[in-house]
Parts: C-alpha cells; structure tokens; sequence
C-alpha cells in the first residue's frame, strides 16, 4: 500500500532519474516542517502531501541501485520505513535528505541480501488461524497476506528436455498436492493442471487454446481443497492476476504442508482449534520458445516485448549466454 493525499492506494509514482537532492526554498523548508509535525500528530493527509512530494526523487534513487521490478515494491518500504521512524528526525526542514538516506539504505540492504548464494524462494502466503473465545461461544478468525522471500531447498525440481516437455520431480517427503505448467504467447494462454503428481511425472507443453478466467477458477478451486475459504481463496488468486499469468511460462504448484511446517515453524499460543497455512510456489521456466522470442527482439529491438519479461530477463539472457558457446561449437562442427 501506498499513501497519497488522497488516502491510501494500490499504486506508486514512477519515474523520475537518479538526481541529487536539490536545496529547497525557505518556504519550502517551512512546509516540510509543518507537513512533518502534522504527520507526527497522526495526520495521514499530511504524510501524503510529503509523499506526493518526494515519491519521484525515491523512486529515482532506488531505479539507479535495484532492479526495475522491485522498485515499486521498495519505494512502498520506504515510505513505511520513514512513517515509523518519524519520530526520530531531528531536523524536520530535512525531511528529504533524511528520506533520500534511507532509500539509499534500503537498496543497500536489497543488494547484500541477494548476493546470498543459496536459492531465493518466492512465496505468497495465506495463513487462517481460529482461535476460540470460549466466553463468547464464538471464533474470531484471523487472516493474513504475506509475502517475502525465503532461502530454502525447494520441494521439487523440474527440468525440460528439446521438445519441451517438463520431468517434474519431487524432493520432499510429502506429495505435492498439485502442479500447474502455464504458458502465455501474446494474447493467448494454455495451461495442464495436475493433482497430486506422483513423484516423477512428464508433462507435455501446454495448447495455447486455454481461457485465463477459467485457470483462476480452477486455481481457486485447489485452494479450497487446501483447506481455504471461498472468498480467501478468490482474495489470494486475485493478487496475482497481473504478474503471475504475464507472457512467458512458469510452473506453479501447492507447497505441501509438512515442508511448510519443516522450512518455517509456526507456533501460536494459546493453541488456536484450527490453523490452515497455504503456500504457493512458482517456477519461471526458460523455454525454447522464450529463448526465441527474447533473441528474435533482442535482435529487433523490440522494446514491447522485452518489456514483457522484464522481471525474468536478466536470468533469460544469462542462459542465452552460457548456451551460444555450445551452439557456435555445434555450427561449426556442422560447417
């Protein structure tokens, strides 16, 4: 979430170039100072005049220092980093060099972090717990959206030969409760769903004659069978509608609930009466037909489509390069 003068959003401002932070006006200074004291007092609107203000400068800073796609994300921290610690600015006239330092801080952090050497693993996450209020004789459910990044063996692995076919295999104890091979070219999607996979199975590439609408459903559907609400399951699937089914193909699969319980323990107390945890993991899978398309507009210049694996492109090109030695060793042979 971010905040604006209007109130809290779902979208950041972007733009803007890595600049220093230019000196501002006396009466500028002055309303930082007033916009930052009515913050302190709990003034929402307030914080987001200084948001409105200084979303740009941050959002340029931190485009100079992390990759695109996590921008937006790190622009939000931020903003909540500076809210909390509000309190502890000293000169309230330099709000914006104190905000500048923090994001400069934050994309520091971001950039020893994944520079760790073991696997990152992305999750998103939903956890009920129901605790029983005997005294009432009801249940209060709570519910919880996370999202995070974790370093840990993944429960499987998955690799695709020539004709694109993907041998999916299991590496935990427990039985993956379901896999989803998607694949999305321009205007048209296919998918395969499987429920529980045996531990080694082959999966053909999807037909592109799939409907997205009828996927999600599908999707919620498995959730529910997890344990899920309803109307939890149609929030969770929701928030991936535009960047989890984006161009290019990935597998997407249900974490079984002993590797949650293994990878990240969760204890409550009290001890709720029922606790349901949810995790699904995602694949990029870096196809022949993505390598062709990404070479086909590399060579082109085509900016269009290489904005569509912008979050993936830089690993893309990586494997383009480790493979092109191979391939000019086998044309020459072939010569």
């Amino acid at each position: 979430m971010a905040l604006t003068s209007e109130g809290w959003v779902d979208s950041l401002a972007t733009g803007a170039r890595d600049l220093p932070v230019r000196e501002h006006s006396a009466s500028e200074t002055s309303d930082d100072k007033m916009l930052v004291d009515a913050a302190r007092r709990g003034d929402r609107a307030a914080f987001g005049r200084l948001y409105d203000r200084y979303a740009r400068l941050v959002h340029g800073v931190l485009l100079a220092r992390v990759p695109l796609d996590e921008v937006d994300d790190l622009v939000q921290d931020v903003f909540m980093t500076a809210l909390r610690r509000l309190s502890t600015l000293r000169e309230t006239g330099s709000f914006g060099a104190w905000l500048v330092a923090i994001a400069r801080n934050r994309a520091n952090d971001f950039d020893r972090r994944t520079r760790r050497p073991s696997k990152i693993v992305r999750l998103s996450v939903l956890v009920r717990i129901r605790k029983p209020r005997p005294a009432l004789r009801i249940e209060e459910c709570g519910i919880s959206f996370l999202s995070g990044v974790s370093a840990a063996c993944l429960p499987l692995s998955a690799k695709q030969n020539v004709d694109g076919d993907l041998f999916v295999k299991t590496l935990d104890d427990d039985p993956l409760p379901a896999v989803i091979v998607f694949e999305r070219r321009g205007g048209r999607v296919g998918y395969r769903v499987l429920g529980a996979p045996p531990d080694e199975t082959v999966l053909a590439p999807p037909e592109l004659t799939g409907n997205l609408e009828v996927l999600l459903a599908d999707l919620e559907g498995l959730l529910i069978d997890q344990g899920l609400y309803p109307d939890e399951a149609h929030a969770m699937v929701e928030t991936w509608r535009d960047s989890w089914f984006e161009e290019g193909s990935r597998l997407i699969y249900l974490v079984p609930r002993g590797f949650i319980d293994k990878v990240l323990p969760l204890r409550v107390d009290p001890v709720p009466s029922q606790m349901v945890r949810v995790f699904v993991g995602r694949l990029e899978l870096v196809t022949p037909a993505t390598e062709e398309a990404v070479k086909a507009a590399v060579k082109s210049h085509d900016e269009g489509t290489l904005n569509k694996y912008r979050r993936f492109l830089e690993p893309i090109l990586e494997t383009l390069r480790t493979d092109l030695p191979a391939t000019r060793e086998a044309e020459g042979h072939r010569q």
